[in-house]
């Protein structure tokens, strides 16, 4: 990916404006300058998602945690179907998207779809919390008859925790939602 230019040209005096960085997940948002490093040759203005470096804050502190990263993959994954399918948060990361657009104007999107290319990044706030929630989620273990159902209390308080902390007034996600597989097989604590 390239690393931030700004970055780039005070740490070679001016020398070049492009380089190339293997930035891991924690790291691709230069919070000094707000570029979001996309690929080897684009980077974002990101000045106008100030939630993105908020995000990137609880971030590396989960990673901080064991089990962090599994957390962190399961919400990936989550959010990534629900942005293709157009699910619970769908018109906040339209919006996102919208300003990430308009703050980036000379930008053209791979594919041309600013849907498609943004995809990752407008959903990073959300996959971050999700995978806080995951990672704190106290769930029971397997129910005497098998997985552990819908309505227990415990389910329900985390479906309740989890919709606060996305910011929805209710959370209910459909039996098909991959949320659900994570739900009845995540490693118990």
């Amino acid at each position: 990916m390239q690393a931030c230019p700004t970055c780039t040209r005070r740490s070679t005096a001016g020398a070049a404006d492009h380089a190339l960085a293997y930035l891991p997940g924690h790291k691709v948002l230069c919070p000094d300058h707000h570029h979001w490093s996309t690929g080897p040759r684009d980077g974002l203005d990101v000045h106008a998602l100030p939630e993105l470096a908020h995000a990137q804050r609880h971030h590396r502190r989960l990673l901080r945690h064991p089990g962090a990263a599994t957390a962190l993959t399961w919400a990936q994954s989550v959010t990534t179907r629900w942005y293709d399918q157009q699910d619970f948060l769908a018109p906040r990361w339209q919006r996102r998207t919208h300003r990430l657009q308009n703050a980036n104007p000379h930008v053209v999107p791979t594919g041309t779809s600013w849907a498609l290319h943004a995809g990752p990044l407008v959903t990073y706030p959300e996959t971050v919390t999700l995978a806080r929630a995951l990672h704190q989620a106290r769930l029971p273990t397997q129910h005497r008859t098998g997985p552990v159902p819908a309505s227990h209390p415990a389910i329900a308080a985390f479906l309740t925790r989890t919709a606060q902390a996305l910011d929805l007034p209710r959370f209910t996600p459909p039996p098909t939602d991959l949320l659900w597989t994570w739900i009845h097989h995540h490693p118990r604590r």
